[in-house]
């Protein structure tokens, strides 16, 4: 039986892989089940930009720091998924704000080594490299994550089952399918422009064993270059099991994260809940101004999000809002047509400022919040903070998920005391028409020109 021949066979038993050989725990407190993070992003690859799109691919070390083994089968729907996007902080206008500028497809993995860059690699090596043992590494180069023919697209992919399709379509030509980023969203890094790199898992077993919220991790990245030339490259170490967006704390420690769970369609053995990550601060302006800036992440729900909606009381004056989105490329959406790239609508009524894109039912390329992508809202009030209820609408299933003590414009305050008459004839007459003189009060028995009072 020669090799190729071999690895297909086995390929049809990989389903029992995870359940059939559980291993001991390799790291002090290892997960149940396998578990993929990605321990470490490794590394940038450089590409020319096309037009004006510049380009880069991010490595990746996944580990296993569950107590099980991780199947890895090329061909099937057995191995693991990696996908990756860059953000950028700045401060504007006198308040942060963390923007995602580009993702790329999804990485088809192919082969596991066992090394030891998360714990220590006790176990045996794996001759047909079809699965990483518990404890154990495996690294992918950024030009093998860059590489075309590897990658698959988003929209095939179920980040909350771990499922998709095993025999993707290959994005070709330019950049196609790695992350991509418009020229003019970047300028030189600095202590006041920082950018950061992301790199996500999804993998079945993973996910199965509900141990897919702990699949992105990040490390800020370098730039340099203008025009329409631009090179990345790493700072510092990688940031496990948080996603880029939740570098904006690391900057700012005076920014808010919430972890949001919201319901999904998956049944047992999956939890049937998704993970959102909502950032958000209020930074008071001067003159009586606050702007109010947020960045919801989704990690992995399928239904996504199609609407945001927060409670803007009467008497407040909103100006400035804004609403920033990443684009899908080179046909990565449903039947190879891009995602609806659309800007949510904004409305200012009933109390509420709502952003919205349309309905799942109206249009299923619509511009959700889908998995691995970071949407930002914001606007400038007239009022500061004070604790309000976030209104968020899921897109595939129609469900509103509220997210309590989110900061939100506070009512006017009311008066200390109104006048029910100004007692001369001007504005509200004197109950018995008994007028005082000019900017006296009404008249009385005591003194016609009305009473003034001297203090």
């Amino acid at each position: 039986l020669n090799r190729s021949a071999f690895l297909s066979s086995l390929a049809l038993v990989g389903g029992l892989l995870a359940t059939a050989a559980p291993a001991a725990a390799q790291c002090a407190s290892p997960t149940t089940g396998p578990d993929v993070i990605c321990g470490d992003v490794n590394g940038v690859q450089n590409y020319s930009a096309s037009g004006t799109l510049e380009a880069l691919a991010l490595g990746i070390t996944s580990c296993n720091i569950g107590n099980q083994i991780l199947n890895w089968i090329q061909n099937t729907v057995n191995h693991p998924l990696m996908t990756g996007g860059i953000f950028k902080y700045k401060v504007v206008g006198g308040s942060g704000r963390m923007e995602e500028l580009g993702i790329s497809w999804c990485k088809h993995a192919f082969a596991a080594f066992q090394e030891n860059v998360c714990c220590t690699c006790s176990v045996g090596g794996d001759p047909l490299l079809q699965l990483l043992n518990p404890g154990c590494s495996d690294p992918y180069t950024p030009a093998r994550n860059g590489t075309q023919s590897l990658l698959g697209p988003r929209y095939q992919v179920n980040p909350n089952t771990g499922a998709y399709n095993a025999s993707p379509p290959h994005p070709s030509g330019g950049n196609n399918g790695r992350i991509q980023v418009n020229t003019t969203d970047l300028e030189v890094s600095s202590a006041s422009v920082r950018y950061f790199g992301e790199m996500m898992y999804i993998a079945l077993d993973d996910a199965r064993a509900n141990n897919n919220d702990n699949n992105v991790s990040y490390r800020e990245l370098s730039v340099t270059g203008s025009g329409t030339s631009w090179t990345f490259g790493t700072i510092g170490s990688t940031v496990r099991m948080k996603g880029a967006v939740e570098a904006w704390k690391a900057v700012d420690p005076t920014v808010t994260l919430q972890t949001v769970i919201v319901p999904e369609d998956s049944t047992a053995p999956y939890d049937g809940t998704a993970k959102l990550n909502l950032l958000f601060k209020t930074t008071s302006l001067g003159g009586g101004l606050w702007h109010y800036e947020y960045a919801l992440h989704n990690l992995n729900s399928d239904r996504a999000v199609q609407e945001f909606s927060i409670p803007v009381p009467a008497g407040v004056n909103v100006t400035n809002i804004g609403f920033h989105d990443v684009n899908y490329l080179a046909g990565d959406g449903e039947l190879g047509v891009n995602r609806d790239g659309t800007d949510w609508t904004s409305t200012l009524s009933g109390g509420a400022l709502t952003w919205a894109t349309q309905t799942f039912a109206a249009n299923n390329n619509a511009n959700a919040l889908r998995f691995g992508t970071t949407y930002n809202f914001r606007f400038d009030a007239d009022q500061p903070p004070s604790a309000v209820n976030l209104t968020l609408t899921q897109y595939k299933v129609v469900n509103n998920v509220v997210v309590a003590g989110v900061d939100g414009p506070s009512a006017p305050a009311a008066p200390a005391f109104a006048a029910f008459c100004l007692g001369d004839g001007t504005g509200t007459a004197c109950p018995c028409a008994n007028n005082g003189a000019t900017g006296n009060g009404c008249a009385n028995s005591a003194n016609a020109a009305g009473a003034n009072p001297a203090g």
